[in-house]
């Protein structure tokens, strides 16, 4: 996602407010905080709008406001008499926005101002906006009380050309990125390499890597011609310029009932959407790398839109689209509340790892402080630290993917740092163990240490050689139903299993034959714990 609406109002808070600026750390961090800023400014420039247009209809529209019937009347006719002269003056954009504007008034509905700031039309709604309060002076004279009641209604919305202006200049910005204007360009490459190193850093941490890396302005060409393919296909209706190109999916489906609705694949004015670029993405997946299965990790928010952009694929011609698969997930709460990147109340990875970690350390050390681990090997600080930190990404990852993907996740670090329950550090715990115990009974990890042949199992060993041997099939099924949750089930139940065991079943203490099959089965414990932490991207720890 390097280019988009969210990048230009990253670029142009920049410009606007911060130009030259640059941290001497955390650089793709501060990004985001001035696309908060830029957010929260833009939001403020909408209500500033909507407040003026809501004025300019209540002081003419009959009925409303404190004005005088009077006044109303002498205003409604200034008003009329400044829309002839823009509507002779105006193009066919203008009298098309105007008419629009006028049976929105009429209907009492949303006058969608802040769509028309950027056009004519809203450049003839501030002029007007400049112009009223020289009328309401000329009407002081004679309805001095309706008059300054308006006035002081007036004033108190106030004269803010930057916010009547923001959407303007967004509008223009992104037409110079569309135009690829040289020094916006340099701009958007500096920052974007600074937002790429901050997630290389993060990804590394996590152990994440990707094989190919798909940028979003890569595809936004081919995505605006694919668009111009579904136009002479038939399959894309073209509405430009008084409209956006768009398919009526339902219709080409030839469903009667309304399922998939409407995409819009392209702007009135030839800019592209998510969806153009989508399309452009997929056919690149399909052609140019010859998948034949493609999964969206996106939020549930999106899964109309996912089934949208499959079904035009799907009328596009290309039968990979049955084997697109949108894997939906829900949010991620604190207990403080819902996390927002555009509102600024977002927790950061930074602080997020550093609580986790700073959290880790205290558990482990008190845990390694109690009597039943008194057993347990001591560590130098840079160990210390290696096992804090594994179980501080275990915790983070763990507390996420122990949810099913359809549930919103409410993460709480006092129980994913426990060491009690379906938790991260329970399971590498468990692994910990199983290596301390075939270190301290000599045997040799991934080696067959003996044999139950002959020898008389109870309960606890049987339940344990039933869920190891469960693993292949948990994990089929996690692939088949795109489900890692099975996988953080299944270890959760495996070391429970494995606690079972180790306090019905002496290993160390037990006669040589029985110790040796024992030990074989803690070996295989061992690897099953470390083969499924691995397929979580979770750390397994040879010590606690």
């Amino acid at each position: 996602g390097d280019i988009g609406l969210h990048v230009i109002k990253c670029l142009w808070c920049y410009l606007k407010y911060h130009e030259g600026e640059e941290p001497a750390e955390q650089k793709g961090r501060w990004l985001g905080e001035i696309y908060a800023e830029a957010d929260s400014r833009l939001r403020e420039a909408d209500a500033y709008r909507e407040r003026v247009a809501d004025f300019l209809v209540s002081v003419t529209r009959e009925g409303e406001g404190e004005s005088s019937a009077e006044v109303r009347q002498a205003l409604a006719a200034r008003f009329s008499e400044s829309a002839e002269r823009a509507l002779a003056a105006g193009g066919d954009e203008f009298r098309r926005d105007f008419t629009a504007f006028q049976q929105r008034v009429r209907e009492g509905l949303p006058l969608e101002v802040n769509e028309l700031a950027h056009r004519p039309l809203g450049d003839w709604l501030w002029q007007v906006w400049g112009e009223i309060e020289e009328w309401l002076d000329e009407l002081a004279g004679r309805h001095p009380d309706s008059v300054q009641a308006l006035l002081g209604r007036y004033r108190s919305v106030g004269t803010h050309p930057e916010r009547w202006g923001h959407a303007r200049e967004i509008k223009e910005l992104f037409g110079r990125w569309e135009a690829r204007d040289p020094e916006l360009v340099a701009l958007w490459e500096k920052t974007r390499q600074w937002s790429l190193e901050d997630f290389g850093r993060i990804y590394r941490q996590l152990g994440v890597d990707f094989e190919v890396w798909f940028y979003e302005h890569e595809v936004e060409e081919s995505g605006k011609e694919i668009v111009e393919d579904l136009v002479r296909a038939g399959i894309a209706e073209d509405l430009r310029p008084s409209g956006p190109v768009l398919v009526h999916i339902d219709e080409k489906l030839g469903l009667e009932e309304p399922r998939y609705r409407t995409l819009i694949v392209l702007r009135s004015d030839g800019t592209s959407l998510y969806s153009t670029k989508d399309l452009a993405l997929a056919r690149t997946k399909f052609e140019k790398y010859q998948v034949d299965r493609s999964i969206y990790v996106v939020d549930a928010g999106q899964s109309l839109y996912f089934q949208q952009i499959f079904k035009v694929l799907e009328l596009w011609g290309f039968p990979q689209a049955s084997k697109c698969f949108h894997l939906a997930y829900e949010i991620v709460r604190l207990p403080g509340g819902k996390m927002s990147s555009r509102e600024g109340s977002v927790v950061f990875y930074d602080d997020f790892y550093g609580e986790a970690l700073r959290r880790a350390r205290e558990s482990v050390d008190s845990k390694r402080s109690e009597e039943q681990f008194s057993d347990l090997p001591d560590l130098d600080e840079s160990r210390r630290r290696e096992v804090a930190d594994a179980v501080a990404l275990g915790a983070m990852k763990y507390g996420m993917l122990a949810v099913d993907n359809n549930k919103p996740i409410l993460f709480d670090f006092e129980k994913a740092l426990s060491f009690e329950g379906q938790t991260a550090p329970y399971i590498q715990y468990a692994h910990a163990r199983a290596c301390r115990i075939l270190e301290k009974g000599g045997a040799a990890e991934g080696q067959p240490a003996g044999s139950y042949e002959g020898l008389e199992v109870n309960d606890s060993e049987v339940n344990l050689l039933e869920v190891l041997a469960g693993f292949p099939q948990q994990v089929q099924r996690a692939a088949r139903e795109y489900k890692p949750l099975l996988i953080a089930v299944y270890l959760f139940e495996l070391a429970k299993s494995f606690a079972d065991f180790y306090r019905d079943c002496p290993v160390i203490q037990a006669e040589e034959g029985v110790r040796a099959a024992r030990l074989g089965l803690v070996d295989a414990t061992r690897q099953v714990l470390a083969n499924g932490l691995g397929l979580l991207g979770i750390p397994a720890p040879r010590y606690m």
